[in-house]
């Protein structure tokens, strides 16, 4: 397994519709919060478009919806058995940026360890969801 997905700090696995029906809270003139299904969309559409296949995903959230946590494994074999994994992160109450890690190996835990061979934020400013 090349993913990683800790819930013990009370965070709860969900599928990909009830992600769905989690809305992002309003905006504020420096704060703009990005739906948590945007942002797995996001990944899902920049990883298909690159030619790579999920082959399976778990997605969580945390404080009553607020927290993200999701990892993605990927039918991509990079020699012998290692394939690559994404490891996904989004917050709306203001707690961390949206983030991504991937490579061989991603941690994600919902007490915020956050770790893979590459890791990328992104704040929730006014075009932080054209960054994504």
């Amino acid at each position: 397994m090349s993913t990683s997905l800790i819930l013990h700090c009370g965070a709860q696995e969900l599928s990909q519709g009830d992600l769905r029906l989690i809305e992002a809270p309003e905006s504020t003139a420096t704060w703009f919060p990005v739906k948590h299904s945007t942002v797995l969309d996001a990944v899902d559409g920049t990883l298909d478009r690159a030619g790579f296949v999920i082959t399976k995903s778990r997605l969580s959230v945390s404080k009553e919806g607020l927290r993200f946590f999701g990892v993605l494994d990927l039918q991509s074999h990079i020699g012998g058995t290692e394939t690559l994994a994404i490891g996904i992160r989004n917050s709306n109450d203001k707690s961390f940026p949206i983030g991504f890690c991937c490579g061989t190996r991603t941690f994600v835990c919902d007490n915020l360890a956050f770790s893979a061979e590459i890791v990328i934020s992104k704040k929730h400013t006014r075009f932080g969801e054209d960054r994504l």
